[in-house]
């Protein structure tokens, strides 16, 4: 609702995650920018750090080889966290967590996938706490992904793996400002302060 006044009113929007409940809401959403011509993107600051890039850089340069097989564990205690617990104010793990494994896998497959299985455990109200994704890929990459907000912690990192090695961004995966190279190097990207 807010982002659409904005549109309305002729400004650009950066809009924080989930970007709508509803294809249909986004959808809408998406024609009123188009039509007012303003910029409007989903808020999905992790693709803006200095670490993502350097692993696009690594994997665009075949170092890696064809990327067969992406893991992403995502899991944080949110059991007293509202919005990811209350189906009122949007919640679900998928929405508040899974949303980042999703897109790090369409980002490195650089495609939608061809099918999708998915199993997992809802609470009281209906909403998700976890769940284990299985987004399968044309180009024959498969993505297995993990979310959690009822466990205490998880190793909450990425591995992609490709032909001629694997790749590592170090936990927080989200927040990479660590990455394990093939060769078992480590480089890191200090945050500004």
């Amino acid at each position: 609702e807010t982002s659409m006044l904005t549109i309305d009113s002729g400004k650009n929007v950066l809009c924080e995650k989930p970007l709508t409940m509803s294809l249909q809401q986004t959808t809408d959403l998406l024609a009123k920018a188009k039509a007012k011509k303003v910029f409007f993107m989903e808020g999905f600051w992790t693709r803006f750090f200095p670490g993502l890039k350097r692993v696009k850089e690594i994997v665009d340069s075949g170092e890696l080889g064809k990327i067969n097989f992406l893991r992403v564990n995502f899991c944080v205690p949110g059991a007293e966290v509202p919005r990811l617990n209350e189906k009122a104010l949007g919640g679900g793990g998928l929405m508040d967590l899974g949303c980042y494994p999703v897109q790090y896998a369409n980002f490195f497959f650089r495609e939608k996938p061809e099918s999708i299985s998915a199993t997992g455990h809802l609470n009281e109200e209906g909403v998700d706490v976890n769940g284990t994704l299985v987004l399968k890929y044309k180009s024959g990459g498969t993505a297995i992904l993990f979310y959690s907000c009822n466990t205490k912690d998880g190793d909450n990192n990425l591995t992609l793996f490709g032909t001629k090695g694997n790749l590592q961004i170090e936990a927080p995966f989200h927040t990479p400002v660590k990455i394990t190279l093939p060769s078992k190097k480590t480089e890191e990207f200090a945050l500004p302060e």
